[in-house]
């Protein structure tokens, strides 16, 4: 019965649970006093992106919705369950999508040699690199910041500023101007939105959940000065 059911991580563990009715709307208020910060689980997110692109609302204001072509595994890749999990739960269900907007099915594959599955807990932090940096970046995962202290270059707001940098520098863009306000940039994305909301409805009609938002004070930020 819990096949395809949206969850939520185990904060400060391992493994997932199934979205309760009863979980809400999350405010950062009753995560100071205490409640339990819930964020999906990384299928889940996977067969958002397989919707909505992994560019993010931003850069869907310059650039069309951009598709994983493959998903590989290193090991215990069942096909059936990882198809049903990444994009195949909603696939009948899925409408009114604005074009360029689509479910993608992205090729699913296994290394040729799989390593055997560690179930030690997984470790408190993540590294991040793309083609053109000079250095890899480490981030504490409890803090979110690199293992130096710093600000990571992955944050919201290193995005945002990025994303101001290339509205004010992009030749041909028809509307330079870029609110104050991370979160009304991201919701004047019209299509983007659109197609974010029908994938939570695609969902909610599958009878697999409600999509949890975290707090929205999160995006209350603006562009640095």
């Amino acid at each position: 019965k819990a096949r395809g059911q949206l969850r939520t991580k185990i904060e400060s563990g391992e493994g997932t649970i199934p979205v309760k009715s009863s979980d809400g709307i999350q405010t950062w208020d009753g995560v100071l006093q205490g409640q339990r910060l819930l964020t999906m689980s990384c299928s889940d997110k996977i067969a958002r992106w397989n919707i909505v692109g992994i560019q993010g609302s931003l850069l869907s204001a310059i650039i069309e919705p951009v598709y994983l072509h493959s998903i590989v595994l290193g090991s215990l890749l069942h096909p059936e369950h990882m198809y049903r999990a990444v994009c195949g739960r909603i696939e009948k269900s899925i409408q009114g999508l604005p074009p360029p907007y689509h479910l993608n099915k992205p090729r699913l594959a296994l290394v040729t040699s799989a390593e055997p599955r560690n179930q030690a807990k997984a470790p408190n932090f993540g590294i991040n690199w793309t083609i053109g940096d000079t250095e890899l970046e480490v981030v504490n995962s409890l803090t979110g910041r690199t293992i130096g202290g710093q600000v990571s270059r992955i944050t919201k707001q290193a995005f945002f500023d990025k994303y101001g940098f290339l509205m004010k520098n992009l030749p041909g863009m028809p509307n330079r101007k870029v609110t104050k306000d991370y979160g009304e940039t991201k919701a004047d994305v019209k299509d983007y939105q659109t197609a974010k909301q029908e994938l939570f409805s695609a969902f909610k009609r599958e009878d697999l959940g409600s999509w949890l938002k975290k707090p929205i004070e999160q995006d209350q930020f603006g562009l640095v000065e």
